[in-house]
């Protein structure tokens, strides 16, 4: 399938990511698509998955990159991330009444930079019910840690929804998305990867 649209003025993030002082609008975005889901929603089977269904991939994941490193001395501690990760996996799930419209793809090719202003969300076709934490999570892959930080306060503020459980959760998320990316071939896509590790303090260089 194919559309013309009007042209979209800028690039991508996975190119030139989010300024931290303009990623609060990635979070107030989002908050305005997170409306509650209603049952027929539909299910994506990436995203709308319960945290332990990540767990074999996740720490397959850890292992790799922990022994093959990545681009430009990029290093990944394996602790750090085995830590975040126990964290996430003990955080209470979410309810499915609690599940919200998720884009569930939102990494940085699908997120439009405007010379590090956030332009908007590209993409919709893997739209579907998730745990709001889904999408917030990736968010690690477009910005800085404070970025990220600024992100999660403007979402805060706009929906209610934070708490230790809540952070765990997206941090979870951005984990096991960032660890993905960062195991692709395309480079673009793999220094996002690393990127969005260091956003969530478990690589360094």
């Amino acid at each position: 399938p194919w559309a013309i649209v009007t042209w979209l003025v800028g690039g991508t993030a996975d190119v030139v990511p989010i300024r931290a002082a303009d990623a609060g609008a990635i979070g107030a975005a989002l908050a305005q698509v997170h409306q509650v889901a209603p049952p027929e929603a539909p299910h994506n089977v990436e995203q709308s998955i319960p945290m332990a269904a990540r767990d074999a991939k996740v720490r397959e994941r850890i292992g790799r990159l922990a022994a093959s490193g990545g681009p430009d001395g990029w290093r990944l501690d394996a602790r750090a991330a085995e830590e975040i990760w126990e964290r996430a996996l003990a955080a209470p799930e979410p309810g499915r009444e609690e599940f919200v419209w998720s884009h569930a793809d939102l990494h940085g090719s699908n997120v439009l930079s405007v010379d590090g202003a956030f332009g908007g969300i590209l993409d919709w076709g893997s739209m579907a019910a998730c745990d709001p934490a889904v999408d917030l999570g990736f968010v690690y892959s477009l910005t800085s840690r404070e970025g990220v930080e600024a992100a999660l306060a403007a979402y805060a503020e706009a929906t209610g929804r934070t708490g230790e459980d809540f952070e765990a959760r997206v941090r979870g998320i951005g984990l096991a998305k960032c660890l993905n990316i960062a195991l692709t071939v395309r480079p673009v896509a793999e220094a996002m990867g690393w990127r969005g590790l260091a956003a969530l303090g478990v690589a360094s260089r």
